[in-house]
């Protein structure tokens, strides 16, 4: 993901809980951050929703194979920002 000083690393991690919701992660190695817990998450129609209240952020992208291409949306300092962001699968 493209950040203020060139790209970070970004890792969702993903399962479904018993109820067959979909639960969720985020870890941000270069910045020590781990376990960011996605408020909600959702995959319908081939696309996946998350968002994270605690980052003021959200994730909207189509499923396609291996990867998902979207846009990572939040309120930035200088106001509202919305960046692609390519997600692919290990």
């Amino acid at each position: 993901m493209p950040g203020p000083k060139g790209s970070i690393t970004l890792v969702m991690r993903f399962e479904v809980n018993r109820g067959g919701q979909y639960v969720g992660f985020i870890d941000i190695p270069e910045q020590g951050a781990k376990g960011i817990a996605i408020t909600e998450a959702d995959v319908t129609s081939g696309k996946l929703s998350a968002k994270l209240n605690s980052l003021g952020v959200q994730f909207q992208g189509p499923i396609s194979g291996k990867s998902i291409v979207g846009q990572w949306i939040g309120q930035g300092p200088q106001g509202p920002v919305s960046t692609p962001l390519t997600l692919t699968r290990e």
